[in-house]
């Protein structure tokens, strides 16, 4: 029974192509690395009996599938940690304070809300950080929009209270 030690130079040639061209139909970016990535990983088993000479292709097909696979595994890793530190942006950048600083500010804006506003619109403000569920509660849906008015014009009397340039 042949093995891979002894298959003659001519087969592993031919392998070597074709698992090329298998890699590059299969869009992998390093066909002829993996390429040679399966045949050096058939050298390494020595152990592996093949019944014929013409098993080895099916057999290096087979282990460029897993090959591939693996492949893929670790381009999908590379991509999320990749993704993951372009999103790792800070909450507070959009006014440009550090942590403390922000905890800071929104000590300041909650102090301004409560001495300042009117109970009302402080409760209208406070309700919308609290409520998860919005205006889904509400029946009618002109109250849906008194109410999302109210908050809107809440907002608005904060934001020129504490000198905040945007809208909130």
């Amino acid at each position: 029974m042949p093995t891979s030690r002894s298959i003659p130079e001519s087969s592993w040639e031919h392998a070597r192509k074709a698992l090329i061209f298998y890699f590059t139909h299969h869009g992998a970016a390093n066909a002829e690395d993996l390429a040679q990535e399966t045949l050096s990983e058939l050298w390494r088993r020595d152990d592996y009996e093949f019944k014929k000479e013409g098993d080895f292709p099916r057999v290096c097909y087979a282990f460029a599938r897993l090959i591939l696979m693996a492949d893929w595994r670790r381009e999908r890793k590379r991509e999320s940690a990749e993704l993951a530190h372009c999103q790792q942006a800070p909450v507070y950048s959009a006014i440009h304070l550090n942590r403390a600083e922000l905890a800071t500010y929104l000590e300041e804006v909650m102090e301004a809300g409560r001495a300042k506003l009117s109970a009302r619109d402080w409760n209208v403000i406070q309700d919308s950080v609290t409520d998860d569920s919005g205006s889904e509660g509400t029946a009618d849906a002109n109250e849906a929009n008194k109410a999302r008015v109210q908050l809107h014009r809440a907002r608005r009397r904060l934001g020129r209270l504490i000198g905040w340039k945007r809208q909130l």
